[in-house]
């Protein structure tokens, strides 16, 4: 079986006429009709670091004819990158992977005095009459232009999917990007000064900005960006968090991955496996919006969140959670691949000190596909005293030598159709040959590896191993008895009628999320409990869900795709479309 992302765009119905635009020649076309009246026209081009505001501004003063321009970038007004470093250290850490989430406003990138002079040199020009075109360009660039001194704002935008992607070429972090330019970092550390400091400033104001920006520009693609106006991008993600709605997923590879995510989604040969397929991952993962035979725009998530996260979540689920989508969704394949590192996720006192991320990794696998012979390692074994795991884990970091995991680590067979509860401070990891479904609360960058088998990574440096932080939140009372009891469920029937039937897995009290298994022969109906829920097409071809509020919607699944189906949604149907009943897991939040 295979899954493509053919079904991933929301199209919105709409009498609005061509919403969305293509080119840099229907960016120029906004300005062109100002230009030439007697009066110099003023840009604001602002956006997410990682946009290449020269190539945008050469590209639009080409297809404007190269008028009279003045351009000014607010990266002229950065502070010393020796300055901003010493500013973000205490977020950035001196751990080679983890640092703390930044709490600080866009404005501690600048000197003061200096984007000053940039909001006077911008304002000289416009009063001089010297130019017929002003241009700012850059993240903050709105706020280096007067109010009500704007005739044309632009947001450009970039989902993480490819920031990521430009960062593994010659893209540096905007800390970094001031006149005293220090030597390239790798692109693990460009990431990880994104994730902690980069992302959540750019972020927030991302979400201020908005409101105020006419045209919102979807600049992934970076020889075609898609504009659409802020007001009718709103009235889009409005529509969307109505119904049911299916994330862009993003692929990744692995030194633990296989070849089955590449071989179902037809992944190209750039892709050497797949080890991971984020399907829901609501800071990395994107929507595509899009109108019936026309362009669509690829919107972060976490974007889509800001603006509906009632219709999403519920009104309680946002009380709860905020604008912060709590459940992942991934795929984790090691089908023709190793091991996982062995591993272990912090708590919630932990990662809320440490970190300031909201809430513990609590996490759960569902087998989706397993080969004879394939296991689970989970939960410390007790026969066997945590003293010698311990030495062991410190012995293999000091000495480099290897050791079995299994002589202090729980296995399990793994097959299809099996679930594992993995809370945190659980040891864990799965083994070769399997395809899991990883379920879990939405942060997911806190994997803490004690013991990875002393293989390099993809670019054969070594893998950061954290057993200090690992050893610290290891819960030695899941152990082999307490493990069997608790974290392997055996699934419950809770309703079963013609069209099908519906079991729980069962869960734990640590975790807020619950899952179940809906069996589909022909037709189930469910009314979510006033919160969101997320389906997942784990066995069968094919589905179609439907909603009792809106006779004309209707979503066709496919094989491992995943769908959210927002609180505002309603009561909805799954209708089986294969020739064999098919198998659904169903997230929910519990009550």
């Amino acid at each position: 079986m295979r899954t493509k992302p053919v079904n991933v765009v929301y199209r919105w119905e709409t009498s609005c006429p061509e919403p969305i635009s293509l080119g840099y020649r229907e960016m120029a076309e906004k300005i062109a009709g100002l230009l030439g009246q007697g009066t110099p026209v003023t840009v604001a081009l602002d956006g997410m670091w990682g946009v290449g505001f020269p190539e945008v501004v050469g590209a639009l003063l080409k297809e404007l004819g190269d008028p009279q321009s003045a351009v000014y970038y607010t990266t002229a007004a950065l502070r010393s990158s020796a300055e901003l470093a010493a500013v973000f250290e205490p977020y950035l850490t001196d751990n080679p992977v983890f640092g703390r989430v930044c709490d600080l406003d866009i404005a501690v990138y600048f000197d003061r005095e200096k984007f000053q002079q940039l909001c006077d040199a911008a304002a000289q020009s416009k009063d001089s009459g010297a130019h017929t075109l002003i241009v700012v360009a850059g993240p903050g660039a709105m706020k280096a232009m007067a109010k009500g001194e704007v005739d044309f704002s632009f947001y450009l935008d970039l989902t993480r999917e490819e920031i990521t992607r430009r960062q593994k070429g010659d893209l540096i972090n905007l800390a970094e990007a001031g006149a005293d330019r220090p030597a390239a970092a790798s692109a693990s550390q460009k990431y990880k000064h994104a994730y902690y400091v980069e992302w959540p400033i750019l972020e927030r104001y991302r979400r201020e900005m908005l409101p105020m920006v006419e045209w919102y520009v979807d600049a992934n693609c970076q020889t075609a960006p898609r504009l659409v106006k802020s007001s009718v991008l709103q009235e889009m993600i409005a529509a969307a968090s109505q119904r049911p709605f299916r994330c862009k997923p993003y692929f990744q590879p692995g030194v633990w991955g296989g070849q089955r995510l590449k071989e179902a989604a037809g992944l190209d040969d750039s892709f050497i496996n797949s080890a991971w397929d984020f399907e829901i991952v609501a800071p990395e993962n994107s929507i595509l919006l899009g109108v019936e035979g026309g362009e669509a725009v690829e919107v972060p998530f976490s974007l889509v969140m800001a603006y509906s996260a009632q219709s999403i979540l519920g009104t309680q689920g946002e009380r709860d959670f905020g604008e912060f989508f709590p459940v992942r969704i991934n795929y984790l394949d090691t089908m023709g691949g190793t091991n996982l590192s062995c591993q272990v996720h912090p708590h919630d006192a932990f990662i809320r000190q440490n970190f300031g991320e909201p809430f513990a990794q609590n996490e759960s696998y569902y087998v989706v596909e397993a080969k004879p012979g394939s296991v689970v390692y989970l939960g410390l074994r007790e026969d066997v005293p945590v003293e010698g795991f311990v030495e062991a884990i410190h012995h293999a970091e000091q000495s480099h030598t290897p050791f079995d995991i299994s002589q202090y680590v729980n296995t399990f067979p793994s097959r299809e159709g099996d679930y594992f509860l993995i809370p945190s401070g659980t040891v864990h990891c799965s083994g070769a040959d399997n395809l899991v479904l990883e379920i879990s609360s939405t942060p997911y960058w806190y994997t803490f590896k004690l013991y990875d088998y002393l293989r390099p990574d993809l670019t054969g440096k070594p893998r950061p191993i954290n057993s200090k932080f690992g050893l610290e939140v290891l819960d030695t009372s899941k152990a082999t008895s307490w493990v069997k009891q608790h974290l392997i469920p055996e699934p419950r029937v809770m309703r079963e009628e013609e069209g099908g039937r519906e079991e729980e897995f069962g869960t734990t009290h640590l975790a807020f999320f619950g899952t179940r298994r809906l069996t589909v022969a022909d037709q189930l109906t469910n009314t979510p409990n006033g919160y969101f829920e997320i389906l997942v097409l784990v066995k069968g071809e094919k589905v179609q869900v439907t909603l009792e509020k809106d006779p004309k919607f209707a979503w066709e699944m496919h094989y491992l795709e995943s769908l959210v189906i927002p609180a505002a949604s309603g009561t909805y149907t799954i209708t089986n479309e294969g020739p064999e009943p098919c198998q659904l897991v169903r997230v929910y939040i519990k009550r």
